[in-house]
């Protein structure tokens, strides 16, 4: 079955500023191909699929996890696409990007450290990765308010 949601699809110049940083103890880093056993625990642990053959799919078409870690414990995540189209895998259909664009989706944050900002101290972390982007996309439900918020605060 396919579930159709309605969608914002959001732009914003590289230049604007989003500066919030991780707290001391929290770091961002870049989840590797070889790490996908720990992403896909940490999505079933917050009631998601986290299917390994989706999220190798996901790197197959080169995407890029990049997630907060807080004394061990993977708390956010979300996936970049950079140089690559932008891959639909629900429906596998793919969206040219050119090497200026990036494309961020599926950005998580766990129930418990949610309020606090740090969504948008992660993906301002990730804006730092790439020197070239011109412009960021990203889609998100319409009815995920709380993530629509992080993203205007993103700008």
């Amino acid at each position: 079955m396919i579930e159709f949601n309605a969608i914002a699809l959001l732009r914003r110049p590289a230049a604007t500023s989003c500066q919030s940083p991780l707290c001391g103890d929290q770091r961002f880093l870049e989840m590797r191909e070889g790490e996908r056993a720990r992403l896909s625990a940490a999505y079933r642990a917050n009631g998601m699929s986290g299917n390994p053959d989706r999220l190798q799919r996901r790197f197959d078409h080169g995407m890029r996890c990049f997630g907060t870690d807080e004394r061990g414990e993977l708390i956010a995540w979300f996936w970049a696409l950079h140089g690559v189209p932008r891959y639909f895998d629900e429906l596998a259909w793919q969206i040219p990007l050119s090497t200026t664009q990036v494309w961020l989706r599926d950005a998580f944050v766990v129930p418990r450290r949610r309020g606090r900002r740090l969504l948008i101290a992660m993906m301002g972390a990730g804006i730092d990765v790439e020197a070239t982007p011109a412009e960021y996309f990203s889609d998100v439900s319409v009815s995920n308010l709380p993530s629509l918020r992080a993203h205007r605060s993103l700008g």
